[in-house]
C-alpha cells in the first residue's frame, strides 16, 4: 500500500515538473501592460489622508446691510478613490470639520445734540459648528501637453454631493461700541436642535492638481484642491422659523439674528485641501511575477 502511495506521489511530481514550465513560458509571453505600468505600481484603488482649511459663512435671504466676515477653520478626513480605465474616478471622503459663519452690522446713531455727533454700535454674530460628514467626489483628470509624462502630473475637476451632521458648537452674540472697541454685551449659547438644522446637505465643485512620485519601489500621490461648497437645504431649525415656536432663552433678545427667523439661511464655503494618497496594489506572488498580472 505504501509503495502505491509513493509511486502516485512521484507520478504527480513528475507531471508537474514536465508541464508547469511550459505553462509558465506561455504566461511570460503575455503582452506587457501600459508603459511603466509595473514600475509605477499603479492601482485602481487609492487611499489617502486629506486635510486643509475652510473659509465658511451662511448666506441669508432676508438680512440687509450685513457684512459677511466668515470664519477660517480646519477640515480633515480620509479619501478612498477608485480609478477606472477612463479619466473618470469615483471616491468616498468621510471628514470632520468646523464650519459656520461670522457677520456684523453697524448702526450709526446720534449721540448728542449736535447733528454731526454720532456713535456706532457694531452687532457681531459668530457661529461655529462641529460637524461630521461625507462627500462622494466624481473626478475627471486631464492629460496636459505641459508635462513630459501626463500620467505623472494631471489637472482635474471634481463634483461631490455631500451630507453632514452638526454634532454641536457655539453661537456668540455681542455688541461693541465703535471706534473705541468697547464691549457692551457678550452672550453665548450652545448649538442644538432649537437653533440649527442638524442634518445638512450640499454640493461641492472643485479643481486641482495631482502629482505622482516614485521613490524606488515606493509610490505616492499628492493632490492639491480648491473647492466651493454650496448648501442646499435651509439651516434654520423648525423652531426658529415657526411663529411662537422659538424656545425661551433659545436666542438673543433684541438681536436682528434672533427671535422668529425670516427667509432662508444656507451654508457656503471655500476650502483648500492637500491629500497624500497611496495606491492599493496587488501583492507580488513569487520571486518572478507574471507580466500583465499587475494592475
Amino acid at each position: 500500500m505504501m509503495n502505491r502511495v509513493s509511486l502516485a506521489f512521484l507520478l504527480v511530481v513528475f507531471l508537474l515538473l514536465c508541464f508547469y514550465p511550459a505553462q509558465a513560458q506561455r504566461k511570460w509571453k503575455k503582452a506587457l501592460p501600459e508603459k511603466n505600468g509595473v514600475s509605477y505600481n499603479n492601482g485602481k484603488f487609492n487611499i489617502g489622508i486629506k486635510a486643509g482649511a475652510i473659509w465658511s459663512y451662511f448666506g441669508y435671504s432676508s438680512f440687509k446691510n450685513t457684512t459677511y466676515d466668515g470664519i477660517i477653520s480646519p477640515i480633515a478626513g480620509l479619501l478612498l478613490e477608485y480609478k477606472t480605465n477612463t479619466p473618470l474616478s469615483v471616491g468616498f471622503n468621510p471628514f470632520v470639520a468646523i464650519r459656520g459663519t461670522s457677520m456684523h452690522h453697524d448702526k450709526v446713531w446720534q449721540s448728542g445734540l449736535e447733528a454731526n455727533k454720532t456713535d456706532t454700535t457694531r452687532t457681531q454674530y459668530t457661529c461655529q459648528m462641529n460637524v461630521v460628514g461625507a462627500r462622494i467626489p466624481f473626478t475627471y483628470y486631464f492629460n496636459s501637453f505641459i508635462f513630459s509624462n501626463p500620467k505623472d502630473k494631471q489637472f482635474y475637476i471634481s463634483l461631490a454631493p455631500e451630507a453632514y451632521y452638526v454634532l454641536g458648537g457655539k453661537i456668540r452674540y455681542s455688541k461693541i461700541d465703535m471706534p473705541q472697541d468697547s464691549l457692551k454685551s457678550d452672550i453665548s449659547i450652545p448649538i442644538g436642535k432649537a437653533n440649527m438644522q442638524r442634518l445638512q446637505f450640499g454640493i461641492t465643485c472643485g479643481a486641482g492638481f495631482s502629482s505622482r512620485h516614485n521613490i524606488n519601489a515606493f509610490t505616492f500621490v499628492m493632490k492639491y484642491e480648491l473647492a466651493f461648497s454650496y448648501g442646499i437645504n435651509n439651516t434654520f431649525s423648525k423652531m426658529e422659523s415657526e411663529v411662537g415656536g422659538f424656545p425661551e432663552n433659545g436666542g438673543f433678545a433684541g438681536s436682528p439674528y434672533a427671535t422668529i427667523q425670516q427667509g432662508q439661511r444656507r451654508y457656503r464655503a471655500l476650502d483648500f485641501t492637500i491629500t497624500l494618497m497611496f495606491p492599493i496594489k496587488k501583492q507580488l506572488r513569487g520571486a518572478c511575477i507574471n507580466w500583465g498580472e499587475f494592475n
